[in-house]
């Protein structure tokens, strides 16, 4: 399983497995390959690091960094500071999880994403 194949992703079209991958990231998880293939088989089985559908998880990261949700019309917005006056940060997502788990990949690594390839395999989409 090689992990030099990536994909750039932005962040706010990362769901699923792809979001889960990007925060596990954030939270600073070793991503060398025998990490990832345990990431991929407990993705597989909707166990491990499931943060877009995860409360226990991903709660923690919602009070620690102080990540503001709000709902209008079925949509979820999350909002966060950052470091400069005024400043914040805004995903959107399906459900509150997915919204907030965007809005702390954003803080942490960007607006895009250099996913790994077998990722997406995972998936069944072919990278």
């Amino acid at each position: 399983m090689s992990t030099t194949n990536t994909i750039t992703m932005n962040t706010s079209d990362l769901h699923d497995i792809t979001l889960n991958w990007a925060v596990a990231k954030c939270e600073g998880h070793n991503q060398d390959e025998r990490w990832l293939e345990i990431f991929m088989y407990q993705s597989s089985r909707k166990t491990g690091y499931n943060y877009a559908t995860n409360w226990a998880i991903a709660g923690r990261i919602i009070e620690d960094e102080w990540i503001n949700l709000t709902n209008s019309d079925d949509v979820w917005r999350a909002e966060i500071a950052t470091d400069v006056i005024d400043g914040y940060l805004t995903q959107y997502g399906q459900s509150p999880l997915e919204a907030a788990m965007r809005v702390y990949v954003e803080l942490k690594l960007g607006d895009t994403v250099e996913v790994p390839a077998v990722v997406f395999e995972a998936m069944g989409v072919s990278a």
